[in-house]
């Protein structure tokens, strides 16, 4: 029997010592779920305010449809008012689940995730772990189904629209068969181009040395497709005595959507492990952030431990310029943020106290990087406690304020007193990185707040709440959308 909790106004007391009155963040809060895991994953706001939701169930109690077996990926559309739409869930008697979902032209989506079944919706998987993409329509009923991998286990990491009806799926394999040909060894990186009518792929890009590489990103343009990720190096060649080493060095290339061809590659970053967490298409080229130890002639110096590093690409794949920002210990990038004719805003993790950190908490805080078209840091703001923080996304409001989300177990700091369990928490900085409040999110569920986006004025908010019922864990779906006047279409 479907189980379904109203639709609420929430009232939520807002909480700087210096401020006690309630204000009216959220217009509507959802939560939804049953015994199990109901774990959210990815939403995407539709073209009417709406969103979907996505992720994986192992629900056996019909609260999201009908149970393939094992946990099945599954889909929820609420309308602008937070009023279900339609849900269902897609999979076999294997353990299946959805990580990304895109709307499509028709009000429908497309949505991507992974299968370890060769039955029910996913029939054309080869074995192992595959890639899995369904294709609903306006009215949440399939329109086509698709695995996508080998006999061993293939990853798909990213999903981007391309071309008038097409979609860039990318990630990881080990297979040698199936859709993905021959293996260089390890895991290989690599990538198709979907027809968007049929899921069939029109072409399919491998790329690899002998280590384990993998494409984490893909952005489309009008030129073709930008594809982002890790290939192994290797270091020192094994031995009788030793095993050989490898370093995964970023890696960009650009290939055309007609056939797939790379039309360049280059290779980012030093000696030393280097990764790229975030990309933000710009008119003539890509914002990249990611993480780098290291320390070289083609690198800006270093601080110690692990530094947040942004860099610009220009459009023929030549670096513009690249810093690195934080202190002794590590920093790790997670998301980027446009600031029309002012720059960027660069949203990480630091458990740093010192170079360019200021004011941390302990632990790992939230840090937000304000900085100019050229990289030159104008502003930082530390956002946590002393326990560790884990960031969810960062949006701009009409008035040029900054909302930054994320989770935290700290009990201090910028987050206040709750009980000792994961809460999540919003906070508001003025244009210039001031802190203006704080609101904490799931003072009685253990709460994780995942993503945080905005379209056309529109915010919204995903996470889950947990909790033990009878002894058993219960995760729940946890959706909001702000009651803000506008966000900057940035």
């Amino acid at each position: 029997m479907r189980r379904w909790i109203a639709v609420t106004l929430l009232l939520l007391l807002l909480c700087p010592a210096a401020r006690a009155e309630q204000e009216e963040v959220f217009s509507w809060t959802l939560q939804k779920g049953a015994e199990g895991v109901s774990a959210p994953a990815a939403m995407a706001i539709a073209q009417d305010g709406g969103v979907f939701v996505v992720g994986v169930t192992d629900d056996e109690d019909f609260t999201f449809g009908e149970s393939r077996g094992g946990e099945d990926g599954f889909v929820l559309r609420l309308d602008a008012s937070g009023r279900m739409l339609w849900q269902g869930r897609w999979g076999g008697s294997g353990d299946d689940g959805f990580t990304h979902v895109l709307e499509t032209g028709d009000g429908g989506c497309i949505v991507m995730g992974v299968t370890a079944s060769t039955d029910g919706d996913a029939q054309a998987a080869r074995g192992g772990k595959d890639g899995f993409l369904v294709r609903l329509n306006a009215q949440g009923e399939t329109v086509w189904t698709k695995c996508l991998g080998g006999t061993l286990d293939d990853e798909l990491l990213s999903l981007q629209a391309a071309g008038e009806d097409g979609y860039i799926v990318c990630g990881q394999t080990a297979s040698r068969n199936g859709d993905l040909g021959a293996n260089f060894g390890g895991y290989d990186a690599w990538a198709a181009y979907l027809s968007g009518e049929d899921g069939k792929p029109l072409w399919v890009i491998r790329h690899g040395l002998g280590g384990d590489d993998r494409f984490t990103h893909a952005v489309a343009s009008e030129d073709g497709c930008l594809l982002l990720g890790e290939i192994a190096e290797e270091t020192s060649a094994a031995t009788a005595e030793s095993e050989a080493v490898w370093t995964a060095r970023p890696v960009a290339m650009f290939v055309s959507l007609e056939a797939g061809e790379a039309l360049w590659q280059v290779s980012l970053g030093g000696a030393g492990n280097n990764c790229v967490e975030a990309v933000l298409p710009l008119e003539s080229g890509w914002l990249l952030a990611g993480d780098t130890n290291a320390q070289s002639m083609m690198m800006p110096t270093g601080y110690g431990g692990q530094d947040a590093w942004v860099l610009q690409l220009r459009s023929s794949g030549a670096v513009a310029w690249q810093r690195v920002y934080g202190g002794s210990s590590d920093e790790r990038s997670h998301a980027l943020l446009a600031v029309p004719s002012s720059g960027y805003v660069l949203l990480a993790q630091t458990a740093s106290s010192n170079g360019w950190t200021q004011g941390t908490h302990g632990g790992e805080d939230l840090w937000v990087v304000k900085m100019s078209g050229s990289g030159t840091l104008e502003w930082q703001q530390a956002l946590g406690g002393s326990d560790d923080s884990d960031p969810a996304g960062i949006v701009r409001n009409a008035q040029g304020e900054y909302l930054v989300a994320g989770t935290s177990l700290s009990q201090d700091g910028d987050i206040g007193l709750h009980r000792s369990v994961r809460t999540g928490f919003l906070a508001r900085l003025a244009p210039n990185g001031n802190l203006l409040h704080t609101l904490k999110i799931g003072d009685d569920q253990e709460c994780t707040l995942l993503d945080f986006q905005s379209r056309d004025g529109v915010i919204y908010l995903l996470g889950s709440m947990r909790s033990i019922d009878g002894g058993l864990l219960r995760e729940e779906v946890w959706i909001a959308r702000l009651a803000e006047e506008g966000a900057q279409a940035d």
